[in-house]
């Protein structure tokens, strides 16, 4: 937006972005005033109901709001790490900064049967990205058969494989699995 906005002023409520780390250093050096450690409080909208026309920021840091004049407002949401289920948790699910279960590579959690991935999953060297989460499904399947039947194979395979394929692939998952 920066090139073709009079301003851009980006609001973000922690102390520092997340994200590549070129990007925040393009955005935190360039011609965008980023804001960090503030909350969105209030808006006003003009008489006609149509649009935002200024909004009140709390800078954390400062204890002090600033209200802003603006033509336009663009709301990234991201996801709400707020969950009930972890602050309610008595099981014994180990959660950190709040939000993440830790787990295994294999989701396997502290308690034997529960098993967690995707977003809430975090474990040694995991990528969180979306195409992470489907990595981590299949472990969750693989691991939750296993639980539900010791004897299966360790990993099971892709059901599309044509029948002459199976023995073969399957020789090559047990081998994998024990190595």
């Amino acid at each position: 937006m920066a090139p073709i906005a009079k301003e851009v002023i980006l609001v973000y409520r922690k102390e520092a972005f997340k994200g590549h780390e070129s990007e925040i250093k393009r955005a935190m050096n360039g011609p965008v005033r980023c804001i960090v450690k503030a909350d969105l409080m209030d808006k006003k909208i003009t008489p006609d109901g149509s649009k935002i026309e200024a909004i009140t920021i709390f800078h954390k840091e400062i204890d002090k709001e600033e209200t802003i004049l603006v033509d336009e407002v663009i709301v990234c949401h991201g996801f709400n790490q707020k969950n009930d289920l972890f602050e309610q948790n008595d099981v014994g699910l180990e959660v950190f900064n709040e939000y993440y279960i830790e787990t295994t590579p294999q989701t396997k959690t502290a308690i034997h049967g529960v098993f967690a991935l995707g977003d809430a999953a975090s474990y040694t060297e995991k990528v969180h990205l979306i195409a992470g989460a489907f990595h981590d499904a299949i472990n969750a399947v693989n691991a939750a058969k296993l639980y539900i039947d010791p004897k299966a194979d360790a990993i099971g395979t892709v059901s599309t494989y044509a029948d002459k394929l199976k023995p073969k692939v399957a020789t090559v998952w047990k081998q994998y699995a024990t190595e």
